[in-house]
């Protein structure tokens, strides 16, 4: 690889059930804390599961104003809110950046709970999040950003 092909990661961004920020997060990881709980932000009667990793102390708010946000899945605020994080992390000034020089790379669990709930509760989640991550998050970073690099979600698949 030459210089010009060269990836930096320069920024990490975390929301999730272990902590919020980089710090947290890498603190309960080392330390072994489970995320995993009982569902508390939706009513799980008629799934097949009354557990799951969910991030419970969020406020979009925090990163994108409300106008935006409500226009937005939870998992694109959460996804974008990240983005905000990795560039704070970076230190970057975007301003100073070429755009298509600049891309974001996204790991996503379970997509967005909301659209999860509203369907058949024996429905396959693997093909539901994978509905709900991928052109979703690309573009609300995209968005929110202006990046014009690659933008890239990584897809977390069950493995039987």
């Amino acid at each position: 690889m030459n210089e010009k092909d060269a990836i930096v990661v320069t920024g990490i961004g975390v929301f999730s059930s272990i902590g919020c920020s980089r710090k947290s997060f890498w603190q309960s990881l080392v330390s072994c804390v489970s995320g995993v709980r009982k569902i508390s932000t939706f009513n799980p009667d008629g799934h097949k599961s009354r557990i799951a990793s969910e991030i419970q102390s969020f406020n979009p708010t925090a990163y994108i104003p409300l106008k935006h946000s409500r226009k937005m899945a939870r998992v694109s605020q959460l996804a974008s809110s990240a983005a905000f994080e990795a560039v704070k992390d970076a230190g970057l000034d975007l301003a100073k950046e070429s755009p298509e020089r600049v891309g974001c790379v996204i790991g996503s669990a379970a997509g967005d709970w909301h659209t999860i709930e509203n369907k058949d509760p024996d429905c396959d989640i693997d093909i539901v999040a994978n509905k709900a991550r991928d052109q979703k998050l690309k573009s609300a970073i995209s968005n929110s950003f202006g990046f014009g690099g690659q933008n890239a979600v990584l897809a977390f698949l069950k493995v039987n």
